[in-house]
């Protein structure tokens, strides 16, 4: 994990205003994050290819290159602390509407206590 932050880009006025509240969110939890410019972006990665309009740079974020590694880590970290998965058999699942769902009684994880 590197903690260099995080890039939100936008290519026009009206992406960026509509992730204003967002915006507005994130200040207001204390995040740190800057608004950068056209120009302010170009300096902090030259090498994009694309021009856009304004930036959100999270700065209190990390980023991954493999977000999969990650989650494998994390697995793997969360079955040697004796947790473990089980998943739906497929006879399980209710057919409705909006779909598919399965009684959250069969897919669960537990972690056994500390």
């Amino acid at each position: 994990m590197r903690p260099t932050g995080w890039l939100k880009l936008y290519r026009t006025p009206e992406s960026f205003n509509a992730a204003g509240y967002e915006r507005r969110m994130l200040q207001k939890a204390g995040v740190d994050m800057q608004v950068l410019s056209t120009e302010e972006l170009q300096q902090l990665e030259p090498g994009l290819q694309q021009t856009y309009h304004r930036a959100t740079w999270i700065k209190d974020a990390a980023s991954v290159d493999n977000p999969a590694q990650v989650t494998l880590a994390y697995r793997k970290l969360f079955i040697a602390a004796g947790g473990q998965f089980r998943l739906p058999i497929s006879a399980t699942f209710q057919r409705h509407r909006r779909g598919l769902s399965y009684p959250p009684q069969i897919v669960s994880s537990t972690l056994k206590s500390w």
